[in-house]
C-alpha cells in the first residue's frame, strides 16, 4: 500500500471504502436466478445450454437453467428465446415473444452458420417483432463464442441479474467482466468531462461542485473490483484483506489518472475536458483489466503487464469517450438558459 501513503490519500481510501458496503454487492452476487432457453423442438436450446453451462457442473442450487417450448408460459427471471435463422418468422416463436414482450426476453437467433446472409434473417425478426436489430444476438450455439455473445446480452439487457449469474456460470464470466469494466469506465469518463465543464453552466456546474472528481471516480473503481472479485466467487466480508488487496491494484494506475487530471486543469475547459475524460476511462478500464487478472489467477500486476494493460485500455477508453462524450453533450443542450 505504499502508492496510498506516498500520495497523501490513504485517509481518503480509507473513507471512501468504509462508505462502500462489499456485503451488497456479495448479496447481488448470490441472488437466485432462473434461466430459460426457449425454442422450437430442433432449434438447438440443448446446445445452448451446454455451452454457457460448461464448467458449472458444480453451480450453486440457486442457478438453474432449463429448456421449454414456446407453448409453454413464462416463470423466470431470463428468458432466451431461440429462432431459427433459416426460418426466422416461424409464427410460434413470435407469438410468444409478443405475449412475454413485457418481461424483456432476450431473442437469440441461431443457426447463422447454415443461412447465406445473417443480418438479412435478423432484419425480418425485428421487423416481425418490432425491436431494433441491435437487441438481437446472432450466434451459431454449436460454434465457439456463443456463449460470450450471450453474456453481452445478458450484462446490456438484465444488468441486476448479471453478477449472480456470471459467479454461477463461468462460461459467462469473461462476458459479463468485459461489460462491466466497459459500463464503469463510461461512467467515469461522463463524470469526469462533466466535471471538467464551465461551472457556469446551469446543471452542469452544480454537478462539478458536488465533486465528480477524483473521490468519486475511485469509488466507482472499488465498486467495479468488489463485482469482479464476486464474479469469480471471492469472499467479500473482511474490509481489511480487501483493502490490501484492492490498494496495490487502484495504485498501479493512479500515477497516471492524477498527472492527466493536474495537466488537464491547468488547459482551457474545452481543451482540458477531453484529457480529463481519457484519463479517468482509461484508467477505469486499466484498473478493471488488472482486477480481472488478478482475480481470475492471483496474480499481482507487474510493471511490465501494467504497461501493457495501460495502453490497451487507451486504445480501448477512445470510443467510450467519444460515447461519454455525446452523453455530455445532450446534457448541456437539454440544460435550462
Amino acid at each position: 500500500m505504499r502508492w496510498v501513503t506516498r500520495f497523501g490519500a490513504a485517509p481518503a481510501f480509507w473513507r471512501i471504502l468504509g462508505e462502500i458496503d462489499p456485503a451488497a454487492v456479495a448479496v447481488a452476487a448470490a441472488r437466485t436466478v432462473a434461466v430459460v432457453i426457449v425454442g422450437e423442438p430442433g432449434v438447438g436450446r440443448r446446445t445452448l445450454r451446454n455451452q454457457i453451462t460448461r464448467g458449472a457442473e458444480h453451480r450453486p442450487s440457486g442457478i438453474l437453467v432449463d429448456v421449454s417450448d414456446v407453448h409453454y408460459g413464462l416463470a423466470v427471471d431470463v428468458a432466451l428465446l431461440l429462432i431459427d435463422a433459416r426460418d426466422p418468422v416461424k409464427s410460434g416463436p413470435l407469438e410468444w415473444y409478443r405475449r412475454h414482450a413485457a418481461r424483456r426476453p432476450i431473442v437469440v437467433v441461431n443457426r447463422v452458420d447454415e443461412v447465406a446472409r445473417a443480418d438479412a434473417a435478423c432484419r425480418q425478426v425485428a421487423a416481425a417483432l418490432g425491436i431494433s436489430t441491435g437487441e438481437i444476438v446472432s450466434l451459431s450455439a454449436n460454434q465457439p463464442g456463443a456463449a460470450d455473445r450471450i453474456a453481452v446480452a445478458i450484462a446490456r439487457h438484465l444488468t441486476n441479474r448479471a453478477l449472480a449469474i456470471g459467479r454461477a456460470l463461468p462460461a459467462l464470466r469473461p462476458g459479463i467482466a468485459r461489460a462491466l469494466i466497459r459500463d464503469a469506465a463510461l461512467t467515469n469518463g461522463q463524470l469526469a468531462l462533466m466535471s471538467a465543464l464551465p461551472a457556469t453552466v446551469p446543471l452542469l456546474g452544480s454537478l462539478a461542485m458536488v465533486g465528480a472528481d477524483t473521490l468519486v471516480l475511485t469509488r466507482n473503481q472499488i465498486v467495479l473490483l468488489f463485482q469482479l472479485a464476486a464474479l469469480h466467487d471471492r469472499d467479500l466480508s473482511s474490509r481489511t484483506r480487501l483493502a490490501i488487496e484492492l490498494a496495490p491494484l487502484l495504485g498501479a494506475t493512479a500515477l497516471g489518472g492524477v498527472l492527466m487530471r493536474i495537466l488537464a486543469r491547468r488547459l482551457p475547459g474545452p481543451l482540458g475536458a477531453p484529457l480529463k475524460g481519457v484519463g479517468s476511462t482509461g484508467g477505469t478500464t486499466v484498473v478493471g483489466a488488472i482486477g480481472l487478472r488478478y482475480y481470475r489467477g492471483s496474480r499481482r500486476p507487474d510493471p511490465v503487464r501494467v504497461r501493457v494493460l495501460a495502453q490497451a485500455g487507451l486504445k480501448r477508453a477512445m470510443p467510450l469517450l467519444r460515447r461519454a462524450g455525446r452523453v455530455a453533450a445532450g446534457l448541456v443542450r437539454r440544460a435550462p438558459a
